[in-house]
C-alpha cells in the first residue's frame, strides 16, 4: 500500500523531483532500518518463553523486549506521506474547491491520501501498545491485523480512483448497453434506407 500512496503523492506534485527523492529516501531508510533491526534480533536473540508445558506458540525464535521499535518506521514513514499529502491539499483546497465536489477525482484523490495513512498510524499505534503491554498473544492478534489491513486499504484505493474516474460499474453497464443499441438502431435504419433507395431506383428504371 505504501508504494500505491507514494505514486498517489508524487502525482500530486506533478512528480516533482525534489518530492520523488523525499518519498524515495524515506522509503529506502524505512527498509534498512527494518533490516538492521531484524538482524539485532539474531544477534542478540531472547526465546520467548512457552504459557505452558507442552504448549508452544507458533511466533517468532526470538522476541526481544525493544523489538516493538520494529513499528518506529512505519510510523514515522506514514507521518511523512502524511504531512505531504495535507501540505498540497491545503494550498489547493480553495482553488479546487474540494468541499463543493465531494465525488470529483481531485476530492476523493486527496481525501484517500489523507484517511488511509491516518489508518496505518492508527495500526501502527496499536501494534505499539500491544506489543509494550500485553502478553504475546495479543501480538500475533494485532500482527494479523498489520497483515490483512494494507490489502483492503490497497484494493479500496484503487476501487475509489476507478469510480470516481470512470462511473460506478452499474452506471457505466447501462451507458454501454444504450451505446450498443443505438448503433444497432443506426445500422437497422441505414439498412432500410438504403433497400428502400434500391427498390425506388428499381421501379423509375
Amino acid at each position: 500500500m505504501q508504494g500505491i500512496m507514494a505514486y498517489r503523492i508524487s502525482s500530486m506534485y506533478n512528480h516533482k523531483r525534489s518530492v520523488i527523492v523525499i518519498l524515495l529516501a524515506g522509503f529506502f531508510i524505512e527498509m534498512c532500518v527494518l533490516v538492521v533491526l531484524q538482524v539485532l534480533t539474531y544477534i542478540f536473540p531472547a526465546p520467548i518463553r512457552d504459557p505452558t508445558l507442552g504448549v508452544s506458540l507458533c511466533t517468532h525464535n526470538t522476541f526481544p523486549d525493544w523489538f516493538w521499535t520494529i513499528w518506529l518506521p512505519f510510523l514515522l514513514y506514514e507521518l511523512l506521506m502524511f504531512g505531504l499529502t495535507l501540505r498540497v491539499a491545503l494550498r489547493y483546497y480553495h482553488t479546487l474547491k474540494l468541499g463543493r465536489r465531494p465525488h470529483s477525482l481531485a476530492y476523493i484523490l486527496f481525501r484517500d491520501s489523507m484517511l488511509f495513512p491516518i489508518f496505518a498510524v492508527i495500526v501502527c499505534v496499536i501494534n505499539l501498545i500491544t506489543w509494550t503491554s500485553l502478553p504475546h498473544s495479543a501480538i500475533q492478534m494485532s500482527v494479523s491485523l498489520a497483515a490483512f489491513g494494507p490489502c483492503i486499504l490497497g484494493c479500496r484505493l484503487i476501487l475509489n480512483l476507478r469510480e470516481a474516474y470512470y462511473l460506478p460499474f452499474e452506471e457505466e453497464a447501462a451507458i454501454s448497453s444504450k451505446i450498443e443499441k443505438r448503433s444497432s438502431q443506426r445500422q437497422h435504419s441505414g439498412t432500410v434506407l438504403e433497400l428502400h433507395t434500391y427498390s425506388t431506383s428499381a421501379a423509375q428504371a
